[in-house]
């Protein structure tokens, strides 16, 4: 593997973590950060506010560690549950259907070793609203996964899938291992896209680099065979990741170099078979993944970011088993530009429109399409609202995103952004100083 190209991708996969959580601002406040909108009136005691609702993280500042708290729904009680010294990631969170019990991972340092883990922290929440927590443990790696002392090993992106009852529960997660000395001189680089069964971690599954049921993954070199390798999914390798909510997909991005070293961004995704009437749930390796599908690509300045599927109203099937039968949207952040006018804005995109759109010139001969073929899948407001400044971090419900906004004061608050429904294009501050919201979605 190109030791240039990891490096590369260490430094994208950060850059987009960070413009990720920055993507957008308080529409009711104005530009640069004006006052924010006020709490939702359930913490004025009108409305159902129900713990746990997601999780969300307080940033370590120069005297004090990173904290990560859960969350009502509209954010009126919170509680602790970590204090981390060197936190690399906010929290994961996903929670049975009815809230009983739960379970939070995030990535750590233990004393910049550069050897991350992925500590794992279950909870329970009893009838009457009180929150235990169960010892925390080091996920990973598992025993027979760890890193010699002179390597790197990097966890970056993940992403939790689970059903209404956690009776199946899995990881998603990239791993980097540089081998022998430090990222600019390591002998040998080892990047893996790899799923865990929460349930089970004997049963594991490595979907990349060797990507076994989804064909080999690989991206022709020569210009005569793939003159427009943008466009030729396999070319792409996951970088960030997410499941869709009723895990029938994962959706990851990554960017490129064009033949004349224009850069690409993209969002991909490919289908899951997990589901055996007779074997439920199935052992992972013999869940089956199709090839990877480019959902969509763009350089310059129509690109666009963001990979959040929206959930149907019932968030564990997909939107095409509804009655009637819907596509699946993704919540995206792209650039508007008009004349000397520039807006980070939100909107939702048809996923499914989109595969199909991109699907003709997958094998990467054609260049027809140009850099905004994906502005044709946009719902540009026909059965949602745009958001200001788009990015998200987890969908509340089909109706509301949760999102971290920076403000001007250099803290990150955490917001509802309402898409559709009756109050859709209005959003509500839940959480001050703070960032990183997901309830499982």
């Amino acid at each position: 593997m190109n030791l240039n190209r990891i490096v590369v991708v260490l430094v994208v996969l950060i850059t987009g973590i960070f413009v990720a959580a920055v993507g957008s601002f308080a529409a009711k406040g104005g530009k640069g950060g004006g006052k924010p909108p006020p709490p939702p009136t359930a913490c004025a005691g009108a409305g159902a506010d129900t713990f746990p609702g997601f999780s969300y993280e307080v940033e370590a500042r120069r005297k004090t560690p990173a904290e990560i708290h859960l969350a009502s729904t509209d954010g009126c009680r919170s509680e602790l549950v970590a204090v981390v010294s060197d936190l690399r990631s906010s929290a994961l969170m996903h929670m049975t259907a009815d809230g009983s019990k739960g379970i939070l991972l995030w990535r750590e340092d233990p004393g910049n070793t550069e050897h991350y883990i992925i500590q794992r922290q279950d909870f329970t929440v009893a009838a009457n609203g009180a929150l235990s927590l169960d010892p925390l443990i080091t996920l990973l790696p598992l025993a027979g996964e760890e890193a010699p002392a002179e390597d790197y090993l990097y966890y970056f992106s993940m992403d939790i899938w689970g059903d209404a009852t956690h009776d199946s529960l899995y990881l998603a997660i990239t791993r980097l291992q540089l081998i022998n000395a430090t990222p600019s001189t390591a002998d040998e680089a080892i990047k893996e896209l790899l799923i865990y069964n929460l349930n089970d971690t004997d049963d594991v599954r490595e979907i990349y680099l060797t990507a076994q049921d989804a064909g080999e993954w690989d991206c022709p070199s020569d210009p005569d065979i793939v003159p427009y390798p943008q466009y030729f999914p396999t070319c792409y390798r996951p970088q960030g990741i997410r499941f869709n909510p009723s895990g029938t997909r994962l959706y990851f991005e990554d960017n490129i170099n064009d033949r004349q070293g224009q850069r690409w961004d993209a969002a991909l995704r490919m289908n899951i078979g997990r589901v055996d009437l007779l074997r439920d749930p199935l052992p992972l390796d013999n869940w089956t993944f199709s090839a990877p599908e480019l959902v969509y690509t763009g350089s310059g300045d129509q690109t666009a970011g963001g990979m959040l599927a929206r959930p149907s109203g019932n968030p564990y099937i997909a939107p095409s088993e509804e009655e009637p039968s819907s596509a699946e949207y993704i919540a995206i952040r792209h650039t508007d530009r008009t004349e000397k006018n520039t807006l980070r804005t939100g909107d939702l995109l048809d996923a499914d429109t989109c595969v199909d759109k991109y699907v003709i010139y997958a094998d990467g001969t054609n260049n027809s399409p140009g850099n905004f073929l994906w502005g044709e899948c946009l719902d540009t407001g026909k059965f949602f609202a745009a958001f200001n400044h788009g990015g998200g971090d987890s969908w509340q419900s089909p109706e509301a995103l949760l999102t971290s906004t920076l403000g001007n004061r250099g803290f990150y608050d955490i917001y509802r952004r309402y898409v559709t429904g009756g109050s859709a294009g209005t959003e509500e501050i839940l959480i001050e100083h703070a960032r990183g919201a997901d309830n499982g979605f």
